[in-house]
C-alpha cells in the first residue's frame, strides 16, 4: 500500500480490475496458443524476454490470504496487523486474466509495427544507400569539429 505514492499505476490496475464488466475468465486454449506462438518463433521474431514476459503473465497467481482474516496470528502479540486494503480485494483470477490480456494487447501492438517495417524494408536499404556516402563525410567533418574527446556520433561501416 505505501509504494503506490510511488507507482501509481498499482491503483490504476486495481481499479481496472474491480470495475471489469467481463466476469468471464480468458479462454485457456487462447492463452495457451499466444504461449506456444511466441515461444515457437523465439527468436526468430521475439526476443527471448517478450517469452518470459509473455510466460510469467500467463501464470495464475495463488490468492494471497490477508494477515487480518481467520486464522491468522502475529508471531509477537506486539506486533502491529496491517489495515485492510482501502482499495478492495482483487480477484486473483481476474488480475492475472487482465495482466495477460494487457500483455497480448501490447505484444500484438508492437508486432503490427514490425509487419510495417517489414514491408518498408527496401525502402529502408535503397534509402541507406543513397545516404550513407554523405553521412560519412558529415559525420567525420562533426567529428572534427567536437574533438577527440568531444563524443561524436560514430560513423556507418564502409
Amino acid at each position: 500500500m505505501g509504494l503506490r505514492v510511488f507507482y501509481p499505476e498499482i491503483s490504476t490496475f486495481y481499479r481496472d480490475v474491480q470495475s471489469g464488466q467481463i466476469e468471464e475468465t480468458l479462454p485457456l486454449d487462447a492463452i495457451e496458443a499466444i504461449v506456444k506462438g511466441v515461444k515457437d518463433h523465439t527468436p526468430s521474431v521475439f526476443e527471448t524476454s517478450v517469452q518470459a514476459a509473455i510466460e510469467g503473465s500467463a501464470e495464475t497467481g495463488e490468492p494471497v490470504p490477508h494477515p487480518t482474516g481467520s486464522g491468522y496470528l502475529p508471531a509477537d502479540t506486539g506486533q502491529p496487523i496491517p489495515p485492510r486494503d482501502p482499495l478492495g480485494e482483487v480477484d486473483q483470477h481476474k488480475a492475472s486474466d487482465f495482466t495477460f490480456a494487457g500483455a497480448v494487447n501490447g505484444l500484438w501492438k508492437a508486432f503490427l509495427q514490425g509487419e510495417r517495417i517489414h514491408k518498408a524494408v527496401e525502402g529502408w536499404k535503397s534509402a541507406g544507400k543513397t545516404l550513407k556516402p554523405h553521412v560519412n563525410d558529415i559525420l567525420d567533418w562533426l567529428n572534427r569539429f567536437l574533438g577527440p574527446d568531444g563524443g561524436g556520433p560514430p560513423t556507418p561501416q564502409q
